[in-house]
């Protein structure tokens, strides 16, 4: 039975996720101005990571008690709740969202390819150590294409430390705040009797990616759309990072006993359509995004009933 405590200290952590992410924007923001460099390079790579802390330490936590499968249903998760949710909702609360110039469709394809080869690789059912070091250099190679355009740094980087104390005091409290939620959340779905692999999925993996949720309305309340954008993009491939780096560093291969081919088949399509409305012109509509979001809901709908 779910208790009262259990339900504010749940309310509680929406809240300080929220504000957290208010904190990051506004931060990021100032300090890639006076520091003049793209916000969107700067939220790539700091967002991108920093809100990708929690799928990591899921991640870790399910290795270690044996049970990977749950690491892989968070990342697969992850990969849908971005592409087919969240960006989705930003674009149908913005009145639509255009991509940043430093992504363009080839671009997009490339990252959308790269955010699903650990579930390619997977398909036998095992994560080499080889295979880890293509992830892993797949991240630096994505990287290295959408900097190109991008304005970096020149000369003396400024800015000041208040702003940056600000950024740090936010992601801590977004992945102090994370974890708790993911916790909680993990305990009111064993007592709804859901299995492990689609809590991770679908509720472990939303959970997880709070932090990008809570950044895209605060984005769009700061007309701030460039600092989502890049935090979705590194967010995504956030997660190959962690599983490549991971892997590697067990020092062995990652070995998954499931089947997750149904699964990796309906996050396939709904990437494909994902590239099909943004790379027509560079942005998804907001009638876009309800598609989206539609096909978000049909892919939660038949893994629950499956």
């Amino acid at each position: 039975m779910i208790n009262i405590v259990d339900t504010v200290i749940y309310i509680i952590s929406f809240l300080a996720i929220w504000m957290g992410s208010q904190k990051i924007v506004s931060s990021i923001d100032k300090i890639a101005r006076r520091a003049k460099i793209s916000s969107f390079i700067l939220s790539f790579v700091v967002l991108g990571l920093a809100t990708s802390v929690p799928e990591l330490a899921v991640g870790i936590t399910a290795i270690s008690q044996g049970k990977p499968d749950i690491f892989v249903g968070n990342l697969l998760g992850g990969i849908s709740i971005i592409f087919l949710f969240i960006i989705p909702l930003l674009a149908i609360l913005a009145n639509g969202v255009a991509f940043n110039s430093n992504i363009n469709h080839h671009k997009l394809l490339l990252c959308l390819f790269i955010a699903v080869t650990p579930l390619l690789f997977l398909l036998d059912k095992s994560l080499t150590q080889n295979e880890a070091l293509l992830e892993i250099g797949f991240y630096v190679l994505a990287f290295m294409l959408i900097k190109q355009k991008a304005s970096l740094p020149r000369g003396k980087l400024q800015f000041k430390f208040r702003d940056l104390a600000w950024a740090m005091a936010g992601l801590l409290t977004v992945y102090i705040s994370a974890n708790v939620l993911v916790e909680k959340t993990i305990e009111f779905a064993e007592i709804f009797s859901i299995t492990p692999f689609l809590i991770s999925l679908v509720i472990v993996s939303f959970g997880t990616n709070l932090p990008e949720l809570f950044v895209a309305i605060q984005a769009v309340i700061l007309r701030k759309k460039d600092v989502a954008l890049g935090d979705y993009a590194g967010s995504a491939l956030a997660n190959v990072l962690f599983m490549g780096l991971f892997t590697f560093l067990l020092g062995g291969n990652l070995y998954i006993d499931r089947n997750f081919t149904p699964t990796l088949i309906l996050i396939s399509l709904g990437l494909l359509l994902f590239y099909y409305f943004a790379s027509s012109k560079n942005s998804i509509s907001r009638k876009e995004g309800f598609v989206l979001l539609g096909f978000y809901s049909v892919f939660v709908t038949s893994q629950a009933l499956g």
